[in-house]
């Protein structure tokens, strides 16, 4: 089972992935292009407080990307919500740990 997509609460596609398992998580690539605009200020927010090593700010910034919802769709048509998500769309890598699959 390989994540695919990256889902948003409705179920939108809103960005490819292009991951590999490393021990218990995902790492690799991700395509932002339709990423929702506000969804991408997140992830540069994100981005911007783990480059300036801001980690006071940090778990705020973690809570609403994980207040936002994502789930991963695999290639065997699974859908799996996400934890510890962390995007960086400088660089277009992604990072993220997949929970048990959802029921149908």
């Amino acid at each position: 089972m390989t994540p695919r997509y990256l889902l948003d609460t409705t179920g939108a596609r809103v960005a490819a992935l292009d991951v590999s398992p490393v021990g218990d998580h995902f790492e690799g690539a991700i395509a932002l292009d339709a990423l929702p605009a506000h969804h991408l200020r997140l992830f540069a927010e994100f981005e911007e407080l783990v480059e300036g090593q801001v980690f006071s700010l940090l778990d705020e910034i973690e809570a609403k990307v994980c207040a936002a919802g994502f789930r991963v769709q695999c290639d065997t048509g699974a859908v799996v919500p996400v934890c510890d998500l962390q995007v960086y769309p400088s660089t277009g890598c992604v990072s993220f740990k997949a929970r048990q699959p959802q029921p149908a």
